[in-house]
């Protein structure tokens, strides 16, 4: 999430985070069988957001946030049917636990589990 913004971060338009209080500069994280995974966080890092998007399934996209993140832990998990149930956690924390319960690491900060 800590690089400068390119083309490839653009949202889709229709996925909008309804809190305006919340971040919203996202970054593209990674992409996997057709779904892309975008995270934003804010400046002091208490706050962050994962949107997942299909790209088959535009309707299907889901977004959330979590506030008063400190240290390392899961950040927040969303999910939408028919679709991957996702899991952001912050630079550093050990998936291990997660992995071993069947979550799959896409990314340093994302974990996919069932549809």
């Amino acid at each position: 999430m800590h690089r400068e913004m390119d083309a490839r971060d653009d949202l889709p338009a229709t996925v909008q985070n309804s809190n305006p209080d919340l971040p919203s500069d996202f970054r593209l994280l990674t992409d996997d069988a057709g779904v892309k995974y975008f995270a934003a966080e804010s400046e002091d890092f208490t706050r962050a957001c994962i949107a997942v998007y299909p790209v088959d399934e535009p309707d299907q996209w889901a977004i959330g946030c979590s506030e008063g993140i400190t240290g390392d832990r899961e950040v927040v998990t969303v999910g939408h049917t028919g679709q991957p149930t996702a899991k952001l956690v912050t630079t550093g924390f050990d998936t291990s636990a997660l992995e071993s319960a069947g979550w799959r690491k896409i990314h340093d900060n994302v974990l996919i589990g069932g549809a």
